[in-house]
């Protein structure tokens, strides 16, 4: 499993499909601070930050990493 900091190798090894990889692919990793996780989303992007993708990107994670995080989008 690649390192959360390498985002896009992250998200490739992360078993998402559909709206939350989409999501997934469009942000960048801003910052890890604690058990927050926080992802740049372009604004033409928003409207996949939608609760139930969001959700699904924020197990996905928990999953990979092994603990319980935050996801919060800039």
């Amino acid at each position: 499993m690649a390192e959360i900091n390498d985002w896009p190798a992250f998200v490739a090894g992360m078993k998402l499909s559909g709206i939350a990889l989409q999501l997934a692919a469009q942000t960048e990793l801003k910052e890890v601070a604690g058990n927050e996780i926080v992802l740049a989303v372009p604004e033409g992007f928003r409207h996949l930050t939608d609760k139930a993708y969001a959700d699904k990107l924020k197990a996905a994670v928990e999953t990979a990493l092994g603990k319980r995080v935050r996801v919060r989008f800039e």
